[in-house]
């Protein structure tokens, strides 16, 4: 974890976990990516390693809603 990176800036920040594999073991490790977000989502999707192949509708829908805030679209 590149965790030197922390705390993330005050911007938009959505983590996504997957409800199979290692990381749902321990959903609440990923919350550490919200410190600082100034719009901190926590999502869990049903999947596994690859998310994006398992659930790409939710991940859509996910980056269109951060990218819907940093527009500033409502």
């Amino acid at each position: 974890m590149a965790l030197h990176r922390l705390p993330i800036p005050a911007i938009p920040v959505t983590v996504i976990t997957a409800d199979a594999g290692q990381s749902a073991t321990h959903p609440d490790e990923q919350k550490i990516w919200l410190t600082g977000s100034s719009h901190p989502v926590h999502l869990v999707l049903p999947g596994g390693h690859d998310i994006y192949d398992d659930s790409p509708e939710g991940v859509i829908d996910q980056i269109q809603k951060v990218v819907k805030l940093v527009r500033g679209d409502r």
